[in-house]
C-alpha cells in the first residue's frame, strides 16, 4: 500500500528505482495473471500489492514514466457572459476555464538545457531541438526551413549531430506536447517571457511542423502541427513544412482502467475520464454507462460545456471540469484507422466529431478548441457553436 500511495504523490521516473522496484515485483508477486487483465489486477490479493496501477507489462516494455502530462499553458481567461471578450487575470465571469487550472494535471515547465542549444520539458523529460531546421546558434538567427517533405524532415532528424543526443520527428503525440497554449503567433514563448524558442516560425498562415505519424484515414497524410496557435491538422507528405526534433524516451501512449463505475483512469496521465459523454438533455447529465454509453450524445455552447462539468457529481466526486486541449489530445488514438479516433473498448459510442476543451483559441479570445474524434483533428469555432462534452478530474 506504501508503493501505491507513493505513486500517487509524484512521477516515477525510469532510471535505478525503476529497475529495483521490477526486481522487488518480480520476486514478492509469482502469479499468472496477465499484465492487461484488469479484473486479476483490480481484485486478486497477490496482484494488488502493487499492480493497481503496474504491470509487468508497464515495468519492462516502457520507460516506467507515470503522471507526465502537462497543463497547456494557458494562464488567462476570457472574460464576459459568453466567455468571449479579452482575456485577462483569472478567474473571470466563467469558472472552469483552461486558465483557471494551471497546474493540472502539472504545470508546463521548461528550462534552458545543453549550454542553450535545447530546450527540456521539465514534466515529461523531453527534449526538443531549440532551433527549427535552417536556423543557427542558440538565439536560432536565420530563416527557418520551411521546404521540406514528411521525409526529407525524418531523415533530417534521424541523422541530426547536436548536444551528443540521439533525435527524431516527433510523433503527433509528443508535439501535442510542445505548444504553450497563453501564447500565439508562435503558440510558443518566443521573445516574451523567457524567450525559450527565439524567432520561431508562426506568423505566417500556416505554419505546419511534421510529425512521424501518418494519418491513417487520409492516405499519403501525415499530422501536423500549426505553430499559430497549436491546432494539429493533416498535410499531404510531399508538402513542403517546417522541422523540429525531439530527443528523449518515446513519450508513450495512456494505459486505461475501467473503474467500472463510470470513469476511466489513465495510469500514464494520472487522468481519470468520465466514460461517457453528456446526454442530449441539456441537463449536465452523463449517458448511462451501464448501458454501454449507448441513447443520444447531447451539445453544448462552450460556457454550458463548462458549467456542466464544474457542477457534475459522479463516482462519489465533484472536482470534475471540462478538459484542457492538451488533457484531450491525450486520449485521441492517433493510430485509428476509422472514426472515432478514441479506444472504444474503454469510451464506447463516442461521436466522431468535435468535443469541446475548455482552452481559448490563442488566436481568437471569443473561440474555442475543440478535438474532433471523427479525425482527431483540432477544430476552433466560435464558443456559441454547439459541440460534444466529455468531463476529466485529476488523480485515480
Amino acid at each position: 500500500m506504501h508503493l501505491r500511495n507513493s505513486y500517487r504523490t509524484g512521477p516515477v521516473r525510469s532510471g535505478r528505482f525503476a529497475y529495483l522496484f521490477a526486481l522487488v515485483c518480480s520476486i514478492a508477486i509469482i502469479v499468472s495473471c496477465s499484465p492487461h487483465d484488469t479484473d486479476c489486477i483490480e481484485s486478486d490479493p497477490n496482484c494488488n500489492f502493487l499492480l493497481t496501477y503496474f504491470t509487468f507489462n508497464d515495468i519492462f516494455n516502457t520507460s516506467g514514466q507515470f503522471n507526465i502530462l502537462t497543463d497547456s499553458g494557458q494562464t488567462s481567461c476570457a472574460s464576459g457572459a459568453s466567455g468571449d471578450m479579452v482575456r485577462m487575470t483569472c478567474p473571470q465571469t466563467i469558472v472552469g476555464q483552461d486558465g483557471d487550472y494551471p497546474a493540472a494535471p502539472n504545470a508546463f515547465q521548461l528550462s534552458v538545457s545543453d549550454s542553450g542549444f535545447t530546450i527540456t520539458d521539465i514534466v515529461t523529460g523531453l527534449v526538443w531541438e531549440r532551433c527549427s531546421k535552417g536556423q543557427t546558434g542558440t538565439g536560432c538567427s536565420g530563416v527557418a526551413s520551411s521546404t521540406e517533405t514528411q521525409a526529407q524532415a525524418d531523415s533530417y532528424c534521424s541523422t541530426l549531430t547536436l548536444a551528443g543526443r540521439s533525435w527524431r520527428l516527433p510523433s503527433i503525440r509528443e508535439l501535442t506536447l510542445f505548444p504553450d497554449y497563453e501564447h500565439a503567433n508562435p503558440a510558443a514563448d518566443d521573445n516574451d517571457v523567457n524567450n525559450y524558442y527565439p524567432n520561431q516560425p508562426g506568423n505566417a498562415s500556416p505554419d505546419f511542423f511534421w510529425s512521424s505519424t501518418a494519418h491513417q484515414t487520409s492516405p499519403g497524410n501525415y499530422f501536423a502541427l500549426d505553430m499559430r496557435d497549436g491546432v494539429i491538422n493533416s498535410q499531404v507528405s510531399g508538402s513542403g513544412r517546417f522541422v523540429r526534433c525531439v530527443s528523449g524516451t518515446q513519450y508513450p501512449d495512456p494505459i486505461y482502467v475501467n473503474n467500472n463505475n463510470g470513469t476511466v483512469y489513465d495510469r500514464r496521465s494520472n487522468l481519470l475520464w468520465s466514460q461517457c459523454s453528456m446526454d442530449n438533455t441539456g441537463t449536465g447529465t452523463l449517458l448511462d454507462f451501464s448501458a454501454g454509453c449507448s441513447g443520444t450524445t447531447g451539445t453544448r455552447q462552450w460556457v454550458n460545456a463548462i458549467s456542466d462539468c464544474e457542477n457534475l457529481m459522479l463516482a462519489g466526486r465533484t472536482d470534475w471540469r471540462l478538459p484542457g486541449i492538451r488533457e484531450l489530445n491525450n486520449i485521441v488514438n492517433f493510430n485509428s484507422g476509422a472514426s472515432p479516433y478514441i479506444d472504444g473498448s474503454f469510451f464506447p459510442n463516442t461521436s466522431g466529431i468535435e468535443h469541446w476543451s475548455s482552452t481559448t483559441s490563442p488566436l481568437n479570445d471569443s473561440s474555442g478548441m475543440a478535438i474532433n474524434f471523427g479525425d482527431g483533428l483540432t477544430a476552433t469555432g466560435a464558443k456559441t457553436l454547439f459541440h460534444r462534452v466529455r468531463c476529466v478530474a485529476t488523480g485515480p
